[in-house]
């Protein structure tokens, strides 16, 4: 029998592989199922509150409603698993007792799913290019970066937080300067939304 040259069997196998032709089984990606979805509007089951690096809480928002639409369906992508088209605000107050409007700059915003848990029937995911925009007559300021969340299929609640940079800071009393890092923390609730992993 001929034997193959060692070389040209070691090419071979390299081959196989970056063409996918190898022996075991294939992994299937990880798909989503999600129901209950459609349009939403869901109210914060807590106060927004920003926190400087120091632990010290330096302004918050009394509530605030996400709005968008989920998907409904299975073998999802989970890119989008919550789609998010705008954010409302309302008593904001920074902790001098000046008041001030909140928005988002970027939209439309996707909670991504990144891992499963069966057992306790929660969601991890994240928020990417989130930016939060603050105005009053005394101050101005963006807040960017990436949220991370858990949404629970028992309590239908989708908890956020994350570490925003701030930037194009203008007045604000000394509270907040370019390059601070503030902590932020809020958690919405959702009527029906039910994610699952397979």
């Amino acid at each position: 029998m001929r034997r193959i040259p060692h070389a040209a069997a070691v090419l071979a196998l390299a081959l196989c592989a970056v063409l996918g032709l190898g022996t075991g089984p294939a992994v299937a990606a990880v798909t989503w199922s999600v129901s209950g979805g459609g349009a939403f509007s869901a109210p914060s089951t807590t106060s927004l509150v920003l926190i400087n690096a120091g632990g010290t809480p330096v302004a918050q928002c009394a509530s605030s409603t996400a709005t968008g639409s989920a998907p409904n369906g299975a073998g999802l992508s989970g890119s989008s698993l919550i789609g998010f088209t705008g954010f409302s605000f309302t008593g904001c107050t920074t902790s001098l007792g000046t008041t001030f409007t909140t928005s988002v700059g970027t939209l439309p915003l996707a909670f991504a799913g990144v891992s499963y848990s069966a057992a306790s029937g929660t969601t991890a995911g994240v928020v990417h290019g989130f930016v939060l925009v603050v105005q009053s007559t005394l101050c101005a300021a963006r807040f960017s970066g990436t949220l991370t969340g858990t949404y629970n299929n028992t309590s239908h609640n989708l908890a956020l937080s994350g570490s925003l940079t701030a930037s194009q800071v203008t007045g604000c009393l000394g509270l907040v300067s370019n390059g601070d890092l503030l902590s932020y923390t809020i958690t919405y609730h959702f009527a029906t939304l039910h994610i699952t992993s397979p």
